[in-house]
């Protein structure tokens, strides 16, 4: 979001928000990239998959082309699933039940834990972080209960029509 104007894009095409004045998705064997440009502000999202472990690592990049200062706003949006697919579409609301979230503030990261249904489970943690080789202003500000994102999502999108 730029803090200047309001206008909201996301790192993806998204109907609900501006078109991009350009978009170019690339589909790469070790990685897909999103691109697209609105107004001054180029936005890169580099998403790969590690082959033989589960992990997903996700890199945005933005640029600025215009001559003038931009403060932006960075909100990310995820939804951990911590067990096998058959149990996440067979129980989707139960499994979410067993994960306990944490804020570290010193590693500005989310850890989520997954609580054991029995002993013979091994203990599964999801780990999220956001870095910055620019300048952050404000705290980082994170919302945990689904609902309240979807309604705070969906007043963004009236405020762009």
């Amino acid at each position: 979001k730029s803090i200047q104007s309001g206008k909201i894009w996301s790192t993806n095409y998204d109907v609900y928000q501006y078109k991009p004045d350009k978009y170019i998705t690339k589909f790469m064997p070790d990685k897909d990239e999103f691109e697209r440009t609105d107004g001054n502000i180029k936005t890169r999202m580099k998403v790969t998959v590690a082959p033989n472990e589960p992990v997903e690592i996700r890199r945005l990049e933005l640029e600025n082309l215009g001559n003038t200062e931009e403060i932006l706003e960075v909100t990310s949006c995820f939804e951990p699933i911590l067990s096998s697919k058959e149990k996440d579409y067979a129980h989707p609301s139960f499994n979410d039940l067993f994960l306990k979230f944490d804020y570290n503030e010193e590693l500005e990261s989310f850890i989520i834990k997954r609580n054991n249904r029995s002993k013979d489970e091994s203990e599964v943690y999801l780990a999220t972080t956001l870095s910055s080789d620019g300048e952050k202003i404000g705290d980082i500000a994170y919302e945990i209960d689904k609902d309240k994102f979807i309604r705070k999502r969906k007043s963004w999108n009236t405020k762009n029509d």
